[in-house]
Order: structure tokens, then C-alpha cells, then sequence
């Protein structure tokens, strides 16, 4: 019996111990947003999931040491010496955390949520335990009946009995977002609604749609016959937060300043936001578990806004236990994926079940779908559709894509042999034939639901995605074609079916698109349109067949580039004042650089890059994206480093870059889900200073 005792105690207080580090474990991941994220990415099942996942740590970790005991019980030194073995660990873990830490305790930017921190301060606080209580403790272990013993094996269960319900109740019904602001009681029936669907790292040439050789996409080929289907759209960034934030706003990343390592300006209006403040419902369901959260400032402007955290394995994943031991087992024995990772099953699931409460009104639904990213696992059948993916080639290709873009691509592409990286697209093509039926059944589920003859549907990409095309695997690292060149469907009421627009557009002109077809407001939306394109009697004016792509660092000291794409040229511009032309229509996959023989064409092309960004609406968040464009020592905090002059007439007022953005109040850049906005009200003077206001 004494050695049940030394086993079964420590479990018990170890228990006790992991439940209160359990509860401060929530309050932190619950009220402390994790920089540089604007509010908290866990939901209130936290605070059931942290102590439960410490309450079963702790059990072990004091059955272990009850089993040390057993083995070690000679004398009370002995739980001396231990304490101060712990003591030596906790030291050794918060000096280590500081170390490494360092960089954001001089920028002020000091990740509170570290789990060194934490780990450190609960080892410390077990060894004082463990020392100041060393004879109350052993008094307890030696004890054959100690007092309340029975009563807090009782609470404890009764504590994991709960923690388990209210994670069942989560996931039968999870939470949903609070409004971020109030929407108007102005009348909006004949508002057509719109779906706004963004296809994570999908790039347009391995789409049928485009011409691919393998029929990767026949439902999505099948809707696009009912509508307008533009050839070259192209991305504003080659990675996911800051192509999203220039759809949802209108600007270029150097105006919303998204980036690596902070979020969206929250102070300009989102396209959910103007819609919201219009009347209508609002709904975001975004995949994406790295930079689709909330708190990169993805659901500003939604009534419901369903991000990894709405799921309780992300919230799992969130506490120490999670990151450290979860996801790496489920990494290395499972699948080398993320844990929290959303499916489009899912995703459509909590669609069908938002669309089951709305109020009447005009609806806006955004829908992302992560399933083309990588590491490009489709859920069988779909996993042999077009070849097998190995697990090996998947952790070969996921390190050569956790490589900085500054890295030699020569040598990047020679650890991939030519049956490896083929696997690796099969993989990818695999995924593609999974999301093009998901897909379909979301259209054909809304098509089956009244309001759908008014209902007018964007299917698009953020980005695409690399394979050692030119050297490089994944995205987020270059501006070629492979990353930006992305599709582009628009389908509904007033939109021609059948019709193929050749000309260039940019993604970021969605903003504009929608405010222009749902708002009936003229300008700035209508010349920012790319429903003008579709519109009989369309003539396109001299800037209307550009577009520009920007791309910062990942790291400090790496490589920024920027891209202007036209109907004939790619002209690519890093910050170590490398330039490179290509002619992508003789040329699709950009194999030659003519920068060398047509040097005039690289003038011309970079001369009206810099006039653009020159006059592109201000304030500019993040000069880093246009370090590209401004000679060493010489960051572009201001138009005037680039030496243009501003005396712009009428017409050049409603091309200037993000002018539509200029049509609401700049407001406080800070992030609240119940703070509302006040009514999206019009500049007056950039509303006369406009032509045909």
C-alpha cells in the first residue's frame, strides 16, 4: 500500500497543480492577444480545453515523480535535493526564454505569450513547492489516511467531467464572432448579394480552365461557362495576408501594410465593413490557420467570422502542451500538417449553417479554402487522382519552402530530383480535383436557396504557388507569374456568360467591383471597376490594363521585390536593384530574361511603376514593400523620395492607386469586434476635387 501511496498521490496533486496552470494558461491565451495579432485567436472552449489538456500533463508528470519516489525514498534530503534540480531548470528555461527573446525586449515588442516564459516560471514555482513543503509533502505521501483526500479526488473528477461537456457543447455548436460594427437600417432589397470565394495557392495554370493538360477542374470549368472568366488576373502579393487585405480594402500592401510580422491597418474600411454599414449581413469563413485569423485583422467588418479558432483542436493546439508535444507527434507519427488545419467540408458545413440564419436582407459571404496548400495531402480518392504524393517528398519539399527567398535557387532546386517534384504536382493536382467538387457543392447548395438569381459570386486566388519554376518551392519569396498569375470568375445578374476578358486586372479592383455593382454609388467605384470590363461599350483607358504586385521581406535584411505586369510584359524589381523583363505571352513560364536586350522597354516600364506608386493614396504603411524602388539609404517614408511632382488633373485623380479607399473616413487604426463604426460618410473635398461626382 505504501508504494500505491507514493504512486497515487503525486498523480493526484500533480493534478491539482496542472488544473491551476490550466486556469492561468486560458486567461492569458483568452485576454492577451499574442503579437502581433489584434485580439485572441482562441474561443471561450479554452477555458475548459487548458485545464483539462494540464490537468492530464500534470497527472503524468506526478506519477512520474511518484515513481521516482519509489524508487529514491530514503531520506528527506532527498526531496531537497530535487527542488533544487527543478530550481536549476526553471533558471535555466527563463534565462534561455530571455536570450532568445532579446530582439522583441529591445523593440518593445515582447511576446508575452512565450511558452519559455511560462514553462520557466512553473518550474521554479515546483521547486519552491517542492522544497518549502518538503515535509508537509512527505508527511501526506506517508500518511495511510490523509484528511479530504477522497473530496478532492471528487473535485478534480468533477472538473474534467465539466471541461469534457463544455468542449462537446463547443463542438455541437461553436461560437460565433460578435459584430465588428452596426449595420444600417436603410433599405436594401434589391441590393443583389454577393460570395466572395478566394482558392488558397491556387495558380491559374494548372486549372482546365486555363489550359492545363490534366482536367484538374471541370466543375469549376462548368460554372465558368455562366459567366466572365478573365484570363490574366493578377495578385497584389504573392503570399496570403497581403493579397487578402487588398481585395478586402482596394490598396496596394504599401498602403494597408500588411505584413510577415504585423496586420492589416484597421483604421481603412474593409469590403465586409462598407457592406455591413449598407445593410447587409455579413459572413467570413476563412481556412487559412496561419494568416486567416482575426487577429491579422481578416474579419474586420463581418457579423460572423469563423477562423481556425472557432474549432477546438486550434484551441487545443494553442496551450504549451499543444504546441510542444501535440503538434509535433501529430507532425512526425500522424501527418506532417497542421492539427488545426480546416477542411472545405467544413467549411462549407458552418456556411450551410450561417446561411440557415439570416435575416432577409442582402448577404455577403466570404468562403477561403485552404485545401491546395501545401503539404498537398488530398483526402482519398483524390489522393491517387492523378499520382501519389510520398511523405518523404512532402517533408523534402516543406524545408526547401521554410527557405528565405535570398537563398541561391540553384541550390534550392537541386534537392528536389525531377521524380520528386513531379510527385510533389501531382500531389498538388491531387488537391485541386478535391477543392474543384468541394467548391461545386457550395455554388450548387446556394443555387438550390431563393435570392440566387440576385446573387453575384467572385470565385478567385490569393496566390499560387512554386515548383522550382524558377528555383524556388511554395510561396511568399518571388513575384513571378507561377505565384501571381491567378484565376479570376465572375458569375450573376448582369453578367455575361461566356465572355473571356484577355486584358490585364488586378485582384485588388474586387473592392471597387463590389461596392460598384451592390452600393449604385458612380464614383470612385465605377472607373475602378472591373465590371466595366464585362459592360457594353467598354474602352479602356491608358492605365486600365496594369497591374502591380509587391512583396517584402520575410526576414530583416532580405529581398523585397515589386512587379508591374501589363498585356504583353512582367518587368520585376528587387531591393538589390536587380531588374528583369519578360515577355509571358511568348513566354508563359518566364524562361528568358529580356532586361538585357530591350533596356528601353525596362525605362519605360519602371519609370511608369515608380509615377504610379508616386501618386498611389496615402498615408503608406509599410515603406519595406517599396524598397525595390528606392536606392540604398534612402527608405521611402514619403512621396518625395521619389522626386514627382503632384499636380495630377481630374481624370488622374480617379486612376491614382486605392482612390476608392478615399471614398470613407480614415479611422483610428485600432481592432474591436464590438466597437462599431460610424456610418462610411464620403470625403467631400476628394469628392469634388473627382470628375462626375
Amino acid at each position: 500500500m505504501r508504494i500505491v501511496r507514493l504512486v497515487s498521490r503525486p498523480a493526484l496533486l500533480g493534478s491539482f497543480l496542472g488544473l491551476a496552470i490550466g486556469i492561468c494558461e486560458a486567461a492569458r491565451l483568452y485576454l492577451v492577444p499574442t503579437p502581433p495579432l489584434l485580439v485572441p485567436d482562441v474561443r471561450y472552449v479554452i477555458w475548459f480545453l487548458a485545464p483539462l489538456v494540464d490537468i492530464v500533463l500534470g497527472g503524468f508528470i506526478g506519477l512520474a515523480l511518484g515513481l521516482v519516489a519509489v524508487l529514491l525514498w530514503v531520506d528527506i534530503r532527498v526531496t531537497k535535493v530535487f527542488a533544487v534540480l527543478l530550481a536549476f531548470v526553471g533558471i535555466f528555461s527563463i534565462l534561455g526564454g530571455a536570450i532568445v527573446l532579446l530582439p522583441g525586449i529591445v523593440t518593445g515588442k515582447f511576446p508575452v505569450a512565450s511558452s519559455w516564459q511560462w514553462l520557466g516560471a512553473s518550474t521554479v514555482f515546483l521547486a519552491w513547492t517542492a522544497y518549502y513543503w518538503r515535509r508537509p509533502l512527505r508527511s501526506y505521501l506517508e500518511d495511510e489516511t490523509p484528511p479530504y483526500e477522497g473530496k478532492l479526488a471528487m473535485i478534480l473528477m468533477t472538473v474534467i467531467a465539466v471541461s469534457i461537456g463544455g468542449v462537446a457543447a463547443f463542438e455541437l455548436d461553436p461560437d460565433l464572432s460578435p459584430p465588428s460594427v452596426q449595420a444600417s437600417s436603410a433599405p436594401t432589397q434589391r441590393k443583389p448579394n454577393v460570395v466572395l470565394i478566394t482558392l488558397d495557392t491556387v495558380r491559374a495554370d494548372h486549372l482546365s480552365l486555363y489550359g492545363y493538360s490534366r482536367v484538374t477542374t471541370p466543375n469549376l470549368d462548368r460554372w465558368a461557362r455562366q459567366g466572365v472568366v478573365f484570363d490574366n488576373a493578377i495578385a497584389a502579393s504573392s503570399w496570403t495576408l497581403p493579397s487578402h487585405s487588398s481585395i478586402f480594402t482596394g490598396l496596394l500592401p504599401h498602403q494597408h501594410g500588411a505584413d510577415w510580422s504585423g496586420p492589416i491597418d484597421t483604421g481603412r474600411w474593409t469590403m465586409a465593413e462598407v457592406l455591413r454599414a449598407y445593410g447587409y449581413d455579413t459572413g467570413g469563413f476563412f481556412a487559412n490557420p496561419y494568416y486567416g485569423k482575426a487577429g491579422w485583422g481578416m474579419g474586420q467588418g463581418f457579423g460572423t467570422f469563423e477562423d481556425v479558432s472557432a474549432f477546438a483542436r486550434h484551441n487545443l493546439v494553442a496551450t504549451w502542451a499543444g504546441i510542444h508535444l501535440l503538434q509535433p507527434y501529430y507532425y512526425n507519427h500522424v501527418r506532417p500538417d497542421q492539427l488545426d488545419r480546416i477542411g472545405a467540408s467544413e467549411v462549407n458545413r458552418d456556411v450551410a449553417r450561417w446561411y440557415q440564419h439570416l435575416s432577409g436582407r442582402p448577404f455577403f459571404l466570404f468562403a477561403n479554402y485552404v485545401d491546395a496548400h501545401e503539404p498537398h495531402f488530398a483526402p482519398a480518392p483524390y489522393d491517387q487522382r492523378f499520382g501519389r504524393l510520398p511523405r518523404a517528398v512532402a517533408e523534402k519539399a516543406a524545408r526547401l519552402m521554410d527557405t528565405d527567398a535570398t537563398s541561391s535557387p540553384t541550390q534550392q532546386e537541386d534537392h528536389l530530383s525531377e521524380q520528386e517534384r513531379q510527385s510533389l504536382v501531382d500531389g498538388y493536382d491531387n488537391s485541386l480535383a478535391y477543392l474543384d467538387v468541394q467548391v461545386d457543392d457550395l455554388l450548387r447548395f446556394l443555387a438550390s436557396q431563393p435570392g440566387w438569381a440576385n446573387t453575384l459570386v467572385i470565385i478567385t486566388a490569393d496566390h499560387g504557388q512554386g515548383f522550382g519554376d524558377h528555383g524556388f518551392y511554395g510561396h511568399g519569396n518571388t513575384l513571378y507569374r507561377e505565384l501571381i498569375h491567378v484565376p479570376l470568375i465572375v458569375l450573376g445578374p448582369g453578367v455575361p456568360a461566356g465572355l473571356r476578358i484577355t486584358d490585364t486586372v488586378t485582384t485588388r479592383k474586387l473592392f471597387s467591383t463590389v461596392l460598384d455593382v451592390t452600393l449604385g454609388i458612380k464614383q470612385p467605384f465605377n472607373d475602378n471597376s472591373l465590371a466595366r470590363c464585362w459592360r457594353p461599350g467598354f474602352r479602356p483607358v491608358a492605365d486600365d490594363d496594369i497591374a502591380i504586385s509587391e512583396l517584402a521581406p520575410q526576414t530583416k535584411g532580405g529581398t523585397s521585390y515589386i512587379s508591374l505586369t501589363t498585356s504583353e510584359w512582367q518587368y520585376i524589381r528587387d531591393s538589390e536593384g536587380h531588374q528583369e523583363l519578360y515577355d509571358w505571352k511568348e513566354s508563359p513560364t518566364e524562361s528568358v530574361d529580356l532586361a538585357g536586350s530591350h533596356p528601353e522597354q525596362v525605362r519605360v516600364l519602371e519609370t511608369f511603376l515608380r509615377e504610379r506608386i508616386a501618386s498611389s493614396l496615402g498615408p503608406w504603411v509599410e515603406p519595406d514593400y517599396l524598397a525595390g524602388l528606392v536606392p540604398a539609404g534612402s527608405p521611402p517614408t514619403d512621396r518625395t523620395t521619389f522626386g514627382l511632382k503632384f499636380d495630377l488633373n481630374h481624370p488622374e485623380l480617379l486612376h491614382r492607386v486605392g482612390v476608392s479607399q478615399a471614398y470613407f473616413p480614415l479611422q483610428q487604426s485600432e481592432y474591436s469586434y464590438s466597437a462599431p463604426r460610424p456610418e462610411p460618410k464620403p470625403d467631400q473635398e476628394l469628392l469634388e476635387s473627382l470628375p462626375y461626382h
